[in-house]
């Protein structure tokens, strides 16, 4: 019986461990099998999203996953402007939704794979972020040699660090929610950390100049208090946890449909993210409103029982009922402006569009147009709601897009992540990524 596995990096430019899975073969292993026997020169390995074997020439033998997309330069420097906005449709004033980028050229789709590798290899902005990234990736190598640079403050204490730099940002990676520490940027200069949680963290900055940097914050316990856990004094033991809202088995269960020959091989991943947080609102925020028939031919009596009733499908995968999720598969699909490419079957959705498509279903939803138009109900609003949706200006898999889920889903809240765009050798470069939550309520019909 297979046990599982540890992928490990055979060199610096990517984290120590790469990925794991305590039960099955290597991707290695299941793309060798699908190759029957051809003589596979190497794998490539595009983060966790695919892997493909090559014969001497670069052509693909077999694949698992799609292979990402590359853009021209000018539209990842476009989609790469970060974003963080709110809105709730309790309140009078919700600040101004930022203009989206300017729409640049479509993506560079590349006739064959050793084109689309060369693409890769020949992008300045890629170049750049590889080696943006890899010097952070550095950091995770020290922590393991106990080399890591360390900034230090003791639990109660503030302390000023930095004082000659000017600071855009920064992120703490706080996985189990502890808020070890309360960081403010000085607008004269440096930063001011006060300790507040014994323990050690990652701390990434952002300088106004230069390239982002990373820290081992160590918050050291008050004198007479208990040595912090940070993995370099005494016998301690790191434990994790995982957050998610709702168990398992209650969490929605779709699939990007391929089975359907509706739109590309796949209706892509933004639209089945946005569906199945619509899905969990319905079911477990008990807001039957965030989901209704779509379909034109569809009588008044029926949508307006379906704004009542809890009845958008849990299952929704290649080989399931069709049903009619697919005209919500249709709607994510046209406002997310999903693009298909013929050269890997996938579809691909800018963040900005990603970001949009909320906007636009969140705040219609709220809205007493939803009601009016789709039940003709002229109660006023059905469903209040709110929604936050981030975009990283950077490609690394934590800091602000990823924050932004964990703490939804941490707090109770449906959230996910999109990776976009990028497409990295050996472990992916995910540049923007964009995180999204949503909260709901109702009331009666």
């Amino acid at each position: 019986m297979d046990r599982g596995f540890i992928l490990v990096s055979l060199s610096r430019k990517n984290p120590p461990i790469i990925g794991y899975d305590t039960f099955g073969r290597t991707p290695a292993e299941e793309l060798l099998a699908r190759c029957r026997g051809a003589a596979v020169h190497c794998l490539r390995r595009f983060g966790s999203m695919c892997v493909v074997a090559e014969n001497p020439v670069k052509g693909v033998i077999a694949q698992e996953g799609l292979v990402p997309v590359v853009f021209p330069d000018v539209t990842y420097a476009a989609q790469s402007q970060p974003l963080d906005y709110a809105w709730d449709s309790e309140l009078p004033d919700n600040p101004r939704f930022p203009e989206a980028p300017p729409r640049t050229a479509g993506v560079n789709d590349y006739p064959t794979f050793p084109a689309l590798l060369r693409g890769y290899q020949n992008s300045a902005f890629l170049a750049d972020r590889r080696e943006q990234r890899e010097a952070l990736i550095e950091f995770d190598w020290l922590c393991l040699e106990g080399r890591a640079p360390q900034l230090e403050v003791k639990v109660g204490a503030t302390a000023r660090f930095f004082e000659e730099e000017n600071f855009i940002g920064f992120t703490l990676e706080d996985e189990d929610a502890e808020r070890p520490a309360a960081i403010a940027v000085n607008p004269a200069g440096g930063l001011n950390i006060t300790g507040q949680a014994a323990g050690a963290w990652r701390l990434t900055l952002f300088p106004e100049r230069e390239a982002p940097r990373r820290y081992l914050l160590k918050v050291n316990a008050a004198a007479g208090a208990r040595r912090p856990r940070d993995g370099n004094e005494g016998p301690w033991v790191t434990t994790s946890q995982v957050w998610s809202t709702g168990p398992e088995p209650e969490q929605p269960r779709f699939s990007q449909r391929s089975d359907l020959e509706r739109w590309c091989d796949s209706v892509g991943c933004a639209p089945v993210l946005l569906a199945l947080m619509q899905t969990w609102a319905e079911h477990w925020q008990n807001v039957p409103g965030a989901y209704w028939e779509r379909p034109a031919s569809f009588q008044l009596a029926g949508r307006k029982d379906s704004l009542q009733m809890i009845d958008s499908p849990l299952t929704y995968i290649s080989g399931s009922v069709d049903g009619r999720m697919r005209d919500w598969y249709d709607y994510w699909h046209d406002q997310c402006d999903v693009a298909c490419w013929p050269h890997n079957g996938s579809g691909s959705t800018l963040p900005w569009d990603a970001s949009s498509a909320l906007k636009g279903y969140v705040e219609y939803t709220a809205s007493v147009l939803m009601p009016l138009q789709v039940a003709n109900d002229t109660g006023g609003k059905l469903v209040g709601g709110k929604y936050r949706t981030v975009i990283d200006s950077w490609g690394d898999d934590w800091d602000e897009a990823g924050a932004a889920v964990a703490n939804a889903i941490k707090a109770g809240r449906p959230g996910g992540g999109i990776l976009h765009g990028a497409l990295a050798l050996c472990d992916g470069l995910a540049l923007p990524e964009n995180g999204q939550e949503t909260l709901f309520r109702q009331r009666g019909l």
